[in-house]
């Protein structure tokens, strides 16, 4: 090759690499698009780029990611979000859990090693729950998920205009 093809050929690297980093770095910001209150009260949620929703709670204060399961059984904290709240994840008794949820990255039925603990605060919007029930995974999670015993407590849950819209 000769010095100008090689050149232009740095270049188209370069260029597909910045795009690769970009197409990352925009679709990451969208899983977690901004969710905002409604007058009423109900929260509204944007889909993220997977096509799930990722609804941020405040967790004692502290903003916290979830995934959106109408089929998990339980709300689970990951190890790093559960720190993050201010929970000694070293000093909890892990122990197998059945869980039913749907996730590309665990099976939809079987079992996680977890920890039960009590969170002080919950809040969606202006959604408060005090001393709610969860679990601490045991380090295999990547993102905490939203399930049943939260949910439940939301009513109606709709889906308008390609947003899931949450209220009590």
């Amino acid at each position: 090759m000769n010095k100008i093809t090689k050149i232009v050929a740095c270049i188209l690297i370069v260029c597909v690499a910045i795009g690769a980093y970009a197409r990352h770095a925009i679709g990451e910001k969208k899983k977690y698009a901004d969710q905002f209150s409604l007058a009423n009260g109900t929260v509204s949620i944007p889909p993220s780029v997977d096509g799930r929703f990722y609804p941020t709670l405040e967790i004692n204060d502290i903003p916290i990611h979830f995934a959106f399961d109408q089929s998990a059984r339980h709300v689970v904290l990951t190890q790093a979000d559960a720190r993050r709240v201010g929970i000694d994840t070293d000093a909890l008794n892990y122990v197998p859990t059945p869980i039913n949820w749907e996730s590309d990255r665990r099976p939809r039925y079987g079992s996680l090693v977890a920890a039960h603990v009590t969170l002080t605060s919950v809040t969606l919007g202006t959604i408060q729950q005090s001393n709610f029930g969860a679990l601490v995974d045991d380090g295999q999670l990547d993102i905490s998920i939203l399930g049943q015993p939260y949910i439940t407590l939301l009513k109606p849950i709709e889906i308008a205009d390609y947003r899931l819209l949450l209220s009590r």
